[in-house]
């Protein structure tokens, strides 16, 4: 059985309000457990891909974007597309949006 996504620090919703705070000082959601993992920056691109896991990543066609983790996060659940956006766009667990 799988363990439940963490919206305590290892999380989508950590990574959106690690970002938030760097960006504006306060975030509505808990920050990342290591937040040494996202760089200083007076700006940040996000970029997600739909679908891709950190399973995916042991092709060798991936083989670069596997040289270039830098971590991985709990998706949010359930795991679809729209509740992922929504936590990205609101920078909430589920649960509250």
């Amino acid at each position: 059985m799988a363990k439940p996504p963490s919206y305590e620090g290892t999380g989508l919703v950590n990574l959106i309000a690690e970002i938030e705070y760097r960006m504006t000082g306060e975030s509505p959601s808990p920050r990342l457990t290591d937040p040494t993992a996202v760089p200083d920056a007076a700006t940040y691109v996000l970029v997600l891909f739909d679908g891709l896991g950190a399973a995916q990543l042991e092709h060798s066609a991936a083989r670069s974007l596997a040289n270039s983790l830098a971590g991985t996060l709990d998706a949010p659940f359930p795991t679809t597309t729209s509740v992922s956006l929504a936590t990205v766009a609101t920078g909430l667990p589920p649960s509250q949006h």
